[in-house]
C-alpha cells in the first residue's frame, strides 16, 4: 500500500481529542500542546505506514508514546479516519462496545 496523506475524524474521535485536550489543560497547562505533538506524531507514522500499527477487530489502533491512551483508525484508499481515543486505563470491553459502534 502506498503512504497516505490525510486523515478524518470520526465526529466521536473528534470530541475525544478535544475532551483529552480539556482534561490536560486542568492538569498543567503545557500538556495540551505536549499531547498534541504526540499525537500528530504517531498519525504520520500511520499515514505513512496505514498497516504498521494491529489490527483490532475492523480497525487499527496504537499506543501514544507520552500520554496513556489508544487511537483506533480504519484505512480507507487515500486516507484514514481516527476512529476514536481513549485513555488505556478505560474498561477494555467500554473501549471496544464504543468502538465498534462507531462507523
Amino acid at each position: 500500500m502506498t503512504s497516505l496523506r490525510k486523515y478524518r475524524f470520526h465526529p466521536d474521535a473528534a470530541q475525544d481529542l478535544n475532551d483529552a485536550l480539556e482534561w490536560y489543560s486542568k492538569v498543567l497547562p503545557s500538556l495540551p500542546q505536549q499531547f498534541h505533538d504526540d499525537f500528530i506524531e504517531k498519525i504520520e507514522i500511520a499515514i505513512s505506514y496505514p498497516l504498521a500499527y494491529p489490527k483490532f477487530g475492523r480497525f487499527r489502533r496504537f499506543s501514544m508514546s507520552r500520554f496513556p491512551h489508544l487511537v483506533f483508525y480504519t484505512i480507507k484508499v487515500d486516507y484514514i479516519i481516527i476512529i476514536g481515543i481513549f485513555h488505556n486505563q478505560r474498561n477494555p470491553e467500554e473501549i471496544q462496545t464504543s468502538v465498534t459502534k462507531r462507523k
